[in-house]
């Protein structure tokens, strides 16, 4: 069972235990996977380039276990001075893939691409996800 946890940009506090973070340098926003600049990114946050830590989904909402699951890769980050990275969709994959089935949006992207900077990871990736992806 996940216990609720509260976040801001300066502090996260998750099961009873504080976990601290601040981030020197904002996170930074890419369109597609070819954007980032692994070596850049980690010479920019001063972490290795050596071990990147990825999350993949659409993360409509960012609700208690998205926020869970990020703070778990940034806590294995911290491990190897790793990167966090999150991969996600500006639009949800069903829109494309089965439109009648497709789930109302909960956050657009300008909203989930601030939930996602408030996490405190290095990189998020906002993929417009079609056919062709």
């Amino acid at each position: 069972m996940l216990h609720p946890f509260s976040y801001s940009r300066e502090w996260m506090t998750i099961i009873d235990h504080t976990i601290w973070h601040w981030n020197s340098a904002p996170m930074k926003t890419f369109q597609t996977i070819d954007e980032i600049d692994i070596p850049a990114l980690a010479d920019q946050t001063g972490k290795s380039a050596d071990h990147v830590h990825l999350a993949v989904g659409t993360f409509d909402g960012l609700h208690r276990g998205h926020q869970y699951l990020i703070q778990q890769l940034m806590n294995d980050a911290k491990g190897d001075n790793g990167l966090v990275v999150v991969v996600t969709f500006r639009n949800h994959p069903r829109s494309v893939l089965q439109p009648d089935k497709c789930p109302k949006t909960l956050s657009q992207w300008p909203l989930k691409e601030q939930l996602l900077e408030e996490q405190g990871g290095d990189a998020v990736v906002g993929l417009k996800f079609d056919r062709e992806l």
